[in-house]
């Protein structure tokens, strides 16, 4: 049995990210890149430690210097941060964690997809505040929600910006003909 919504704890795959780490840490410059060209940010991490050490391990790539454990170790102590995400013992631990990147685009694709679930939790979450705000325009709330939630299907990518229509240009709405013989095309179909 499911346990109500307000009980869950939001999506998220700590040991997910601790392997995509490992892998940054054994491949270096290599995996942080793909990482960051796949639009990567440190707020895909749902742990503070790790959002920490990918932030500093896309600022050492960033700056052409060096992507392992001793650098970014080095670089942690530096600022002041190594000891908040788990000191030497943790980095070993995510240093440790794969034997090969072969698993990479797994590990990336499960962050960045529990990242766009959290934040689509997060969405609707603030839907319902601004439903709940009767000052605030629902056209509004609507709208802005939509267009979150677009982003988050295309990864972030621009897409076609979201209207919702008012129950005027709804009403004022004709079709053209062509989409009219798609519907109609598709019904003819759906009965062989």
């Amino acid at each position: 049995m499911n346990e109500p919504a307000e009980h869950r704890q939001p999506p998220a795959s700590p040991e997910a990210e601790e392997c995509l780490l490992g892998c940054c840490l054994l491949d270096g410059a290599a995996t942080v890149a793909k990482c960051t060209e796949a639009g990567l940010s440190p707020d895909a991490f749902s742990q503070p430690e790790n959002r920490t050490i990918f932030a500093k391990l896309a600022e050492l790539h960033r700056r052409g210097q060096g992507v392992d454990v001793a650098v970014l170790a080095e670089d942690l102590r530096s600022n002041g941060t190594l000891e908040t995400v788990g000191g030497l013992q943790y980095l070993a631990q995510l240093g440790g964690r794969v034997a090969t990147t072969a698993q990479v685009d797994y590990f990336l694709e499960r962050v960045l997809e529990l990242h766009r679930r959290r934040e689509a939790i997060a969405d609707a979450q603030r839907l319902i505040a601004g439903a709940q705000d009767e000052a605030r325009p629902l056209n509004e709330v609507v709208t802005a929600t939509a267009e979150r939630l677009r982003r988050l299907e295309t990864g972030g990518k621009d897409a076609q910006p979201f209207t919702v229509w008012t129950p005027a240009q709804f009403a004022a709405y004709t079709p053209s003909p062509r989409s009219e013989e798609r519907r109609v095309g598709k019904e003819c179909r759906s009965r062989w």
